[in-house]
């Protein structure tokens, strides 16, 4: 495979590739056919050979997300989907959960279609240093050295043990391992004896080795070409261990190579690599299409496309990780030019070094996590205002896990039964409210659970002394699943029920008589004045009409002086009802005086309708009504003001309609009066 960028050396790539801290798979037939070091630690095993072959898939997945990540699988072995991104929870071998983010690839292996990979851990880690140190140094055992055969030896040139792999490719047996040991010479040509002390001498000098190729001879005399490495086994010891690689593999090991680099290349994680001056000189394809927007970024820096203060911060991370040698997992904020939004990333950086193990420059994969920095702080939010509603509530309340014990409990429920929140927190119910039972507790909490539904109860209870009936609501708390996992008990005092009931009602009459006359029920002046101001908007919106009709009672004063003030506020309460009876529901009567009222009715004045309710409005108050002390007549005068005509304000209205009014009340006396002299 080509080298991605020109401005990066083969050497670098090549580190890029043996050192990812990344876990990398191949998957076939539900099978791991490959996997890494970093692999197999980040799931708990010693080695990949011990997942290799022998562990399924579906046994790394979390129960809840198997079907997901298998079907996500077969979708790719297939071709149906060639790319794809995703987090499930993956299990270790110790049967402990963690979350990991796969970056998947359709791609073949021995000429069959496989899924390939890349693991990244984005778990928040107590240990992470010490954990990415590990998986970098398995990932380095594997692409550096790729053990494949291991042997002991000492500085006399004895072997003492070698594994099974290394015992297969030289037709070693036990017999070959008695008595004194094998001699390493025996294994190799002549023509490499020099090679191998000075190999060994170096060792044991320096603590590790400096790869060799050469070749070793197998017992039936083929000459077998091997790439060897070893490392001191102590300080105190004169001897060692090495790692043979077959070399006859080499053409599947760049086979391998090249797939893995073309997962690097194509992974949806953005990945870089800087050299010692910050310049970046390899991008994959998703780090180049997040640079087009800064004009590319390769032979760039940070200070050349993020904010002064962002940049800063990152090359002084770039400096400290190069610095101590060691790779480094965090979250980074970062804020870009012309922009005042702040970007929120997963980042994990190393160093890369040579083959005499020299810094040449930093790697990195990141991962945005903005979106999810938002979530969260959105359901901080949500849980803190939940967690104030949950304590300042007027009501006790208490949160239990399904064994009764209590997980948590607002201010009122800790000063009425007189213990601590922390104190009660942990402690069974009945352990802080002793009056009641355990039987009685466990009861009522294993109907929620069995039925899933909440339980409604009156009960007593002895406060301080005194007998305090309560109502208590118990229901359950479920998860995202749906499955309970706690449960939440409000309880009230049913005198404090009684008497907020009191208090509503009283302020809800309260209210209705602000806003009502007391004799006839009608709405009062200012309830009036208030439907008139949202009739003048509604028809200042949409262009409606309406007319304000002042009503006068004639001839009332004469059946107080008469009958009495009972008769009249009787009269008034008939007449009421009436006029009441006559207007529309979409109309408003109210009594504003003595014996004067004032209808408001929707529609246009010159409308035939709103003739007619004026009519039956004359008609209904002309009627005789019969009272406790006799029948009685009385008629009525009605001034009519239509907006916009005769006015555009409630004020302008009201003095229209009661000026017409009057005008009415000295026609039809005038008229009386001429009829009295004709």
């Amino acid at each position: 495979m080509q080298i991605p960028s020109a401005g990066m050396s083969e050497p670098m790539f090549q580190a890029l590739v043996e050192q990812t801290l990344a876990g990398i798979y191949i998957v076939q037939n539900g099978q791991f056919q490959y996997v890494n070091p970093q692999f197999a630690a980040m799931f708990g095993f010693a080695s990949p050979e011990d997942i290799i072959n022998k562990v399924p898939m579906t046994q790394l997945i979390a129960d809840r997300d198997v079907a997901m990540v298998t079907e996500n699988v077969r979708r790719r072995t297939l071709g149906q989907v060639k790319d794809m991104r995703y987090r499930f929870m993956a299990k270790r071998k110790d049967g402990s959960h963690f979350h990991v983010e796969v970056h998947g690839k359709s791609s073949s292996y021995n000429d069959q279609p496989v899924v390939v990979g890349v693991l990244i851990d984005v778990t928040e880690q107590v240990e992470a240093e010490q954990r990415i140190s590990e998986r970098d140094s398995k990932i380095q055992a594997l692409f550096g050295g790729n053990v494949i055969g291991i042997f002991c030896w000492d500085d006399s040139g004895i072997i003492h043990e070698a594994n099974p792999v290394l015992r297969q490719m030289l037709q070693l047996t036990d017999a070959d391992f008695a008595g004194e040991g094998l001699q390493w010479k025996s294994i190799t040509p002549p023509e490499y004896h020099d090679i191998c002390a000075e190999h060994v001498e170096h060792i044991l000098t320096h603590g590790r080795g400096v790869p060799v190729q050469k070749e070793y001879l197998s017992r039936s005399g083929e000459r077998i070409p091997v790439l060897v490495n070893g490392v001191r086994l102590s300080d105190d010891e004169c001897s060692g261990i090495s790692f043979v690689l077959d070399l006859r593999n080499v053409r599947h090991l760049e086979s391998e190579r090249d797939m893995l680099a073309e997962m690097v290349e194509r992974a949806p994680a953005l990945m870089f690599v800087q050299d010692l001056e910050g310049k970046f000189v390899y991008l994959n394809a998703a780090a180049q299409a997040k640079g087009k927007r800064f004009g590319g970024l390769m032979g760039k820096t940070e200070f050349d496309y993020m904010e002064y203060e962002s940049a800063k911060r990152v090359a002084a991370d770039r400096q400290r990780i190069l610095k101590k040698g060691r790779p480094e997992q965090y979250e980074e904020f970062i804020q870009y030019p012309q922009s005042e939004e702040f970007f929120y990333f997963r980042t994990t950086k190393w160093p890369l070094n040579d083959a005499n193990h020299q810094p040449i420059g930093l790697a990195g994969i990141v991962v945005d996590i903005t979106a999810q920095k938002k979530v969260e702080s959105e359901l901080f939010r949500y849980q803190n205002m939940m967690q104030a509603v949950f304590e300042n509530m007027p009501l006790l309340a208490v949160l239990t896990d399904l064994e009764s014990r209590i997980i948590s409990c607002n201010g009122l429920f800790s000063q009425v039964h007189g213990v601590a929140q922390a104190e009660a927190i942990g402690k069974y119910v009945w352990q802080v409210i002793p009056q009641l039972s355990e039987s009685e507790i466990r009861q009522s909490h294993g109907y929620v659970i069995s039925s899933g539904s909440p339980l409604v109860a009156e009960s007593e209870i002895v406060i301080q002394g005194k007998v305090v009936p309560y109502l208590l609501c118990l229901f359950p708390v479920r998860e995202s699943t749906g499955e309970i996992s706690a449960l939440c008990a409000l309880v009230q005092s049913l005198e404090d029920v009684k008497q907020a009931k009191l208090d509503r009602d009283a302020r809800e009459r309260a209210e209705y008589e602000a806003l009502h006359d007391g004799l006839t029920g009608l709405p009062n002046r200012k309830l009036m004045h208030d439907r008139i101001e949202q009739m003048l908007a509604h028809a200042r919106r949409d262009s409606s009409r309406f007319v304000v009709c002042f009503i006068d009672l004639d001839r009332f004063k004469e059946v107080n002086d008469t009958l009495g003030h009972a008769a009249g506020d009787e009269l008034l309460q008939v007449l009421a009802r009436r006029m009441l009876a006559c207007i529309r529901e979409s109309d408003t009567l109210a009594r504003v005086g003595g014996d004067e009222f004032i209808a408001v009715l929707r529609g246009d004045i010159a409308s035939g309708e709103i003739s007619r309710v004026i009519e039956r409005l004359t008609a209904g108050v002309a009627h005789p009504v019969v009272l406790k002390h006799g029948e009685v007549t009385v008629s009525c005068s009605i001034g009519c003001a239509a907006y916009p005509e005769d006015g555009l304000t409630i004020e302008a209205l009201m003095v229209r309609s009661d000026v017409l009014m009057y005008e009415q009340k000295r026609r039809e006396r005038s008229i009386r009066i001429e009829k009295a002299d004709g």
